[in-house]
């Protein structure tokens, strides 16, 4: 197995928009979706951040409570 995920010639082009992409109620994440920290821990947790507040804008929390619970920076 490998550690991080990888496109073939011209995959990115092809699939790279769908990476992002909610399906239904999943939510994909992970550190080979980060721009800042790819494939690394701090990109993980980056990533974990980002998918958590989109789910709670979808859910409908409070922008004041999102930023309570998740860190900037």
């Amino acid at each position: 197995g490998a550690y991080a995920s990888s496109y073939d010639l011209g995959g990115l082009h092809r699939y790279g928009k769908d990476q992002h992409a909610s399906v239904g109620p999943i939510y994909w994440s992970s550190s080979d979706l980060a721009a800042e920290g790819y494939q690394h821990v701090d990109g993980a947790v980056r990533m974990g951040q980002r998918t958590a507040a989109r789910i709670a804008a979808v859910a409908g929390a409070s922008d004041a409570a999102n930023k309570a619970a998740i860190p900037v920076g």
